[in-house]
């Protein structure tokens, strides 16, 4: 059978524990497994990450089969659109672009759009594809407003409609104090949610593993090696039913990553993120190899995975 894998909704203010309730309640009733996506404290909500935890322990306690995953970094990232209130997107692409440019639109949109978390100041911009755009590139929402002389708002629409709906953004997002919380617990296992968009993509993009490895393994000892390993792997290949992965074990595919415990870590930072991790030498993806003494091969190797295929 399958999964109810779900991504949370995470600004409901006060009620920030309801989308974590709505979502253990669906699991229950249909009778299914349930897996919470990117499950962590955000720095919005009022409560405490125990209060969020507590729903899961008590959801497991009373024998429901729940799983989350988590990252440690305390940046979100998306597209702009997200930041459009729902009703703006009746009609298509192509009126969202017709309430971009209308006057009675923005207007209306002064009065709603407001940062996820942080502030304006706080939400950089990135992905363009205009080359006139490129030197905003890593620049905050705020900083690119006072360039282009507008308010926020309207250098957002104008942005938008320049660049055909796709500019992304990275801002604050998860609780850096609390995050550990949710990684180190028993039933998480950690992905990274990555997406390479732009100049200045999320550092998770090239960071999450080696910086689990180095901060939670090899510096604070979190994690052991094995349990950290396994929460990248094994747990992840076994709950989404991807039968022939995530273990070094002869018929399996040879996806391995050849480290040096005692350097791995990442250079990745918000404002130089596309750096790529120090100790990994080699990697193998489906037998090929990818990652030759620390460089890329220009190899493609990987695949689409379908759940319950080996």
């Amino acid at each position: 059978g399958g999964i109810y894998h779900t991504h949370l909704r995470n600004n409901l203010g006060d009620r920030f524990l309801d989308p974590v309730k709505e979502a253990l309640e669906i699991g229950q009733r249909g009778e299914i497994p349930c897996h919470l996506t990117h499950f962590y404290q955000k720095l919005t909500h009022p409560g405490s990450a125990k209060q969020l935890l507590e729903l899961v322990d008590g959801a497991v306690g009373q024998g429901q089969d729940v799983t989350m995953d988590c990252f440690h970094y305390p940046y979100s990232s998306t597209r702009l659109l997200i930041l459009i209130p729902e009703w703006a997107f009746d009609g298509g692409p192509e009126k969202l672009k017709g309430v971009l440019r209308s006057p009675e639109g923005r207007e209306r949109l002064r009065q709603e759009i407001r940062p996820r978390s942080g502030s304006f100041d706080e939400l950089m911009l990135t992905n363009f594809k205009q080359p006139h755009n490129s030197q905003y590139d890593g620049r905050s929402l705020a900083e690119v407003a006072d360039a282009m002389e507008k308010g926020e708002v309207d250098a957002l629409c104008d942005l938008l409609l320049d660049e055909d709906l796709q500019i992304s953004y990275v801002s604050p997002g998860p609780s850096l104090a609390t995050l550990p919380d949710f990684i180190t617990h028993p039933r998480t296992m950690i992905g990274s949610d990555a997406v390479l968009l732009g100049e200045h993509p999320n550092p998770r993009t090239y960071g999450t593993f080696p910086t689990i490895l180095a901060d939670y393994v090899r510096e604070e000892g979190r994690l052991t090696i094995e349990e950290a390993i396994r929460k990248m792997t094994s747990m992840a290949a076994l709950r989404l039913d991807i039968r022939d992965r995530g273990m070094l074990r002869d018929g399996m595919k040879a996806d391995i990553v050849v480290f040096d415990p005692r350097s791995v870590k990442s250079p990745a930072t918000l404002l130089e993120p596309k750096q790529f991790p120090v100790g990994i030498e080699y990697v193998l993806v489906n037998g090929s190899v990818v990652v030759d003494q620390g460089q890329h091969t220009g190899a493609l190797a990987g695949r689409a995975l379908r759940h319950g295929r080996a």
